[in-house]
């Protein structure tokens, strides 16, 4: 580690990064964000334990609209994720989701920061290269054999910006969602639950339903003749405990 680094590995809380030495990346493989180790190796058994049960029993028909249901699964979807962050050329398969820290997602807009800092001022020099391969070190990506390319327009640089954010939205998932299970609740409303916040569909005959769907209509762009829009399904939104918050605001704006 010493050789590698420059560093002891018994004083890596405080790593400091040389340069042409390798860096060091944290990752998180705690099952859950709980610091109780014990705690985390317990509940992992559990939920090896009954997903084992889970296999051998049917499972229980979901109490949601179908409507809500299909939004659930999408957005639980972690196959979708991955296919997602691959294409952006994100290496989920040696950095399986959600168990890329805080810390290395802040450190990759940091990177990315700087980064941005050389593109403003059209300087690619020696530091330059550094921004690139700390941002690549935080940030592991997959480019088969070929070699990281330097980030040096703002196009890369906002794609990029995408995949730190994508990152971001996953990781809040992960840890909104509890992976432990119940043999007794479809994974789909038990995952519903999780996310404390009620998804009403609205129907296409409601006067709210047919208000949004005048405003995508009428506000499509002329130029925009290559495709239609069309609504599949228009959901009313409520987090927990949001209602009372606003329960004095009288007046409300329609936001979609």
């Amino acid at each position: 580690f010493s050789d590698k680094t420059k560093n002891d590995f018994y004083h890596r809380d405080t790593f400091t990064k040389y340069s042409g030495k390798y860096d060091y990346v944290k990752l998180d493989y705690n099952p859950s964000t709980s610091k109780n180790n014990d705690k985390n190796d317990e509940n992992k058994k559990k939920r090896a334990e009954a997903l084992e049960e889970l296999k051998s029993r049917p499972i229980p028909e979901s109490k949601l609209d179908k409507r809500v249901q299909n939004l659930i699964e999408l957005i639980c979807n972690v196959r979708l994720m991955e296919e997602a962050l691959l294409e952006m050329k994100f290496d989920a398969k040696k950095n399986p989701l959600g168990k890329l820290s805080s810390a290395q997602i802040k450190a990759g807009y940091a990177a990315l920061k700087e980064i941005e800092n050389f593109i403003n001022t059209n300087n690619f020099n020696a530091a330059f290269m550094e921004a690139n391969n700390t941002y690549y070190t935080r940030i592991p990506h997959e480019f088969g054999r070929h070699t990281p390319p330097l980030i040096k327009t703002t196009k890369q640089l906002k794609h990029e910006m995408e995949l730190l954010e994508a990152l971001d939205d996953i990781e809040v998932i992960f840890n909104t969602l509890n992976t432990d299970t119940n043999n007794h609740v479809n994974p789909i409303d038990q995952n519903y639950e999780q996310l404390k916040c009620k998804l009403n569909p609205v129907n296409k005959t409601d006067n709210i339903y047919q208000l949004i769907d005048k405003y995508l209509q009428s506000t499509h762009a002329a130029t925009h003749q290559l495709y239609k829009m069309q609504i599949e399904d228009i959901f009313e939104i409520e987090r927990d405990g949001e209602k009372e918050i606003f329960n004095d605001v009288g007046n409300k704006m329609l936001l979609w």
